[in-house]
C-alpha cells in the first residue's frame, strides 16, 4: 500500500535533484567555457591545455567540482524517479541513473586528482614528455572512454527510460518527445572520435537535455499522487493439477490465507474495517494457479489508525516461501476526523434544521469517503453526508427517500444564508 504523501515527497526530491543537476551543469559548462575554453580546448595540443589549466587552476578545479556534483545528482534522482515508476522499469531507471552518475564522476574527477600533477610535472623539461603522455592516456581512458562514451550512453538510456515510465501518466507529449530528441542527440557523442562534427549535435543534445530536466522537475513538483486500489498480487509456481500436482505452488491458496489475515484486522469498536471485495486468479481448472490478485478496502476513523493498519497490510508475508506477494496501491484519502470546529458547525446546522422540524443526528462513522475528507484533514470545519436519506449504498437494493429531498434543500439554503 503506497503512502501518497511519501510519493509526493519522492517526486519533489526527484525534481529537486534533476533541477539542481541541470542548473549546476549549465553553470559549470558556462564558466569553464569562459575561463578554460572548455571543451574546445581539448582539441588543442596537450602543452597548451596544461598551460591554460595552470593559469586558471583554482577556478578550473572549482568548476569541474561543480560538474562532478551535477553528475553525482543523477544517482539519487534515478533512485527517486525509479521509486515513482515502480516495478522492473523503476529498478532499471535507478540502476541506469546510478551508472550514469558513476561513470561521469569517474571521468571528471581526473581534473581534480590527476591533471594538477601532470600540469606541474610539465614545467620540468625532463618530465614534460612523460606528463603529456600520461595526460593523453588518462584523457583517453577516463575522459573519452568512461566519462564521455559510457556517460553519453547511460545518460541517453536514462532519459529514454524516464520517458517510457512517466510519458503516459505525467509528461505531456511535447516533453516526452523533447526528451527522446535530447537522448538521440546526446548519444551521437560516442561518434566524436570518428566524426568530429558529432560534437555539435552532442552539445545541442546536452543543451536541450538541461532544459528538459528543468521541465521534468517542474512536472514532478506539481505531481499529485492518484489513488489506486490497494491490492495484493501473488506469483507462484504452476504445474499440472494431475500429473505434476506436487510440483505446483498455489497462488490462490496463499491468497486465501492472506485474505483471512487482512479481514481479521477489522475492529468495529475502533471504527476500522478491512474488506477484500474483488479477487481474480488462475488460468485453468486443471492447473495449479500461478497468479492471484485481490483488492483491499481499508477504512479508518483516525490518521493514526490509517498509518498503523496500512503498515500492517504492507507487512503481509507469504506463508509459502515459493510464493511471492506484492502489496501495492494505497488509501485514496485521509480519514474524516471530527474536530471541535466541525462539532460547532454541526451544532449550528442542527439548530437550523430544528427550526423547521427536522432532528438532525450526528453519525459517528459511515465508512464512506468524499472531498470532505480532504478539507477536514486541512483543518477546515466540514460537514459531510448532507444528501438525502436512504439505504443500501452501492448495492442493488440502494434507494433514496423522496420525502427527504425538500427538507435537505431547505437545510442547505439555511446554511448558505447563515454561514
Amino acid at each position: 500500500m503506497a503512502n501518497h504523501s511519501t510519493d509526493r515527497t519522492t517526486a519533489r526530491l526527484a525534481g529537486t535533484a534533476l533541477a539542481l543537476a541541470s542548473v549546476l551543469a549549465i553553470a559549470g559548462f558556462t564558466a569553464l567555457g569562459s575561463v578554460f575554453a572548455y571543451p574546445q580546448i581539448l582539441h588543442e595540443p596537450t602543452s597548451d591545455i596544461l598551460a591554460l589549466y595552470r593559469q586558471h587552476q583554482t577556478a578550473v578545479m572549482g568548476w569541474f567540482g561543480v560538474l562532478i556534483v551535477s553528475a553525482a545528482l543523477m544517482a539519487p534522482a534515478g533512485v527517486w524517479v525509479g521509486r515513482l515508476a515502480g516495478g522492473t522499469l523503476g529498478r532499471a531507471i535507478a540502476g541506469v541513473g546510478v551508472a550514469a552518475a558513476a561513470v561521469q564522476v569517474v571521468g571528471l574527477q581526473r581534473w581534480l586528482t590527476l591533471v594538477p600533477g601532470f600540469s606541474q610535472d610539465a614545467l620540468d623539461p625532463g618530465r614534460r614528455a612523460s606528463a603529456e603522455q600520461r595526460f593523453q592516456l588518462w584523457h583517453s581512458v577516463l575522459g573519452t572512454g568512461v566519462g564521455e562514451t559510457a556517460g553519453y550512453t547511460f545518460t541517453a538510456l536514462f532519459t529514454v527510460l524516464v520517458v517510457l515510465a512517466l510519458g503516459r501518466s505525467l509528461l505531456p507529449r511535447w516533453l516526452a518527445v523533447a526528451g527522446l530528441v535530447a537522448a538521440g542527440l546526446i548519444v551521437t557523442g560516442v561518434l566524436v572520435p570518428l566524426v568530429r562534427a558529432a560534437s555539435l549535435s552532442n552539445f545541442a543534445g546536452y543543451l536541450l537535455w538541461c532544459v528538459w530536466l528543468i521541465a521534468v522537475a517542474i512536472v514532478l513538483f506539481r505531481f499529485r499522487p492518484s489513488a489506486k486500489p490497494t491490492s495484493a498480487v501473488f506469483a507462484s509456481r504452476p504445474a499440472h493439477a494431475g500429473s505434476r500436482h506436487e510440483d505446483g505452488r498455489s497462488a490462490i491458496r496463499e491468497a486465501a490465507h492472506q485474505i483471512l489475515a487482512v479481514e481479521s484486522l477489522t475492529d468495529y469498536p475502533k471504527g476500522v474495517t478491512t474488506t477484500v471485495g474483488l479477487i481474480s486468479g488462475g488460468t485453468a481448472a486443471n492447473v495449479i494457479p500461478q497468479h492471484c490478485r485481490f483488492e483491499i478496502d481499508l477504512r479508518v476513523v483516525t490518521a493514526a489508525d490509517g498509518e498503523d493498519y496500512a503498515a500492517r497490510i504492507l507487512g503481509l508475508k507469504a506463508r509459502d516461501p515459493d510464493v511471492r506477494v506484492t502489496i501495492q496501491g494505497g488509501m485514496n484519502r485521509p480519514p474524516y476526523e471530527r474536530s471541535e470546529a466541525t462539532g460547532a458547525l454541526f451544532e449550528h446546522a442542527r439548530r437550523e434544521a430544528a427550526g423547521f422540524g427536522v432532528d438532525l443526528e450526528e453519525v459517528r462513522r459511515t465508512g464512506g469517503g468524499s472531498d470532505g475528507n480532504f478539507t477536514a484533514a486541512l483543518g477546515v470545519p466540514t460537514l459531510d453526508g448532507l444528501g438525502i436519506d436512504g439505504d443500501g449504498a452501492h448495492t442493488l437494493h440502494e434507494y433514496g427517500l423522496i420525502s427527504s429531498i425538500a427538507p435537505r434543500m431547505r437545510l442547505m439554503r439555511r446554511l448558505l444564508e447563515t454561514l
